[in-house]
């Protein structure tokens, strides 16, 4: 997902850099410090991208857009099960019901 968030706000970061970038996130973001790893790994991820030779600037747009949109990925699919477990549960009650109905008759 790391290089999506580069493309999808038009900033060419190379692979490499992602790559480096992402283990030291996830360990700042395993701490446990915040709820979450919320801000330690922005600032991990603008941190590590700033040591590569990133402008500061750069890399906490980059790092804020990378949380914004996994977040709305997750919203994205949790609305989607969410869909399909009530869907699923109206459809078994349906059928429990109408399964009832006909023993009845």
């Amino acid at each position: 997902m790391a290089r999506e968030v580069s493309v999808g706000i038009h900033i060419a970061i190379p692979l490499w850099r992602l790559a480096a970038a992402v283990p030291f996130a996830l360990l700042a973001a395993i701490l446990g410090i915040t709820p979450g790893g919320l801000g330690l790994s922005e600032a991990a991820y603008a941190t590590v991208f700033n040591l590569f030779g990133l402008p500061l600037a750069i890399s906490t747009q980059w790092a804020i857009a990378g949380r914004l949109l996994f977040c709305a990925a997750a919203f994205v699919v949790a609305g989607f099960g969410t869909t399909v477990w009530v869907v699923s549960a109206a459809l078994q009650r349906s059928r429990a019901r109408s399964a009832q109905n006909a023993t009845q008759v």
